[in-house]
């Protein structure tokens, strides 16, 4: 069930936009979105008071966020208690290098060996967003599908899946074509993911500011 009530390619007021994510700011919702939605444009009283929504996937997760777009040009706040991010800075060659090392090459999660660099996602133990630092202690190298279908779990979660999963599998493996079936999906999903990023100059697009003629 999605959890905004916006339907795609239509116009919404922005205040009841700015509504809608204040109250998911303060139930807490947004507390992994913070890297991962882009807004573009929300709030430009001198051009529109509308937005359209235009969600990639159907829904605003998996998305990088614009702290930018939170502010008023005047320099007030956009959202009451909504808290900027801290600035990331791409990770040196250096340290990933020294964080793919600690694994052998190898996915920390599913041990799948990386073939090259660009198979690598370098992933936090303690989520950046809530104050995980960028040191190599705090982090580890994952594969594209371990990254994607780890992100909306907890610690404790995944470590619940995993010994479920480690059964299910072999169970699967005796009768069905199960498992493969759901491998070969996940593999087709990253190829399209990135296939998608590359024909999107900003990432993933949430909302598009309408503009209109003075």
């Amino acid at each position: 069930m999605k959890w905004h009530p916006f339907v795609t390619g239509r116009e919404y007021p922005v205040s009841q936009i700015i509504e809608v994510l204040r109250k998911d700011i303060e139930s807490g919702r947004l507390g992994f979105v913070h890297e991962k939605m882009q807004l573009l444009e929300l709030y430009e009283p001198h051009r529109s008071e509308h937005a359209v929504f235009t969600p990639f996937g159907g829904s605003w997760g998996g998305t990088p966020l614009n702290p930018n777009t939170w502010k008023k040009q005047d320099g007030g706040d956009l959202i009451p208690g909504y808290r900027q991010p801290r600035k990331r800075k791409p990770f040196s060659k250096k340290l990933r290098i020294e964080v793919i090392a600690k694994t052998n090459g190898h996915c920390y999660s599913c041990g799948q060996k990386f073939n090259t660099p660009s198979e690598v996602w370098i992933e936090h133990i303690i989520a950046f967003s809530i104050g995980g630092s960028d040191t190599i202690e705090n982090l580890l190298p994952g594969c594209r599908i371990c990254n994607y279908t780890r992100q909306n779990f907890t610690p404790n979660q995944i470590q619940r899946i995993l010994s479920v999963g480690s059964v299910l599998v072999r169970e699967m493996d005796k009768a069905t074509n199960l498992g493969s079936d759901i491998l070969t999906f996940l593999r087709a999903e990253d190829t399209r993911r990135r296939s998608r990023r590359r024909h999107e100059s900003y990432g993933f697009l949430v909302f598009e500011a309408e503009r209109t003629d003075a």
